[in-house]
């Protein structure tokens, strides 16, 4: 009999989210800046599966959450 192992994988995607905001600006440009410059908060916040991408990081775990490669 061959023995059974049990293992944890890992797979790490790069992924994409969506936030959408409504600024209080002078201009767009000043909208702009305070959205890339994490000034304001959006209101929603969704992420963008792309499901036909590979991953970019594969980590394979023992049982005990060792990591074996």
């Amino acid at each position: 009999l061959m023995p059974v192992f049990k293992l944890i994988k890992d797979d790490c995607f790069e992924s994409w989210w969506r936030s959408h905001y409504e600024v209080q600006a002078e201009t767009l440009e000043e909208a702009v800046e305070l959205v890339k410059n994490d000034e304001v908060d959006p209101y929603d916040t969704e992420m963008l599966p792309d499901l036909m991408q590979t991953p970019i990081q594969v980590e394979i775990f023992d049982e005990n959450g060792n990591l074996l490669n």
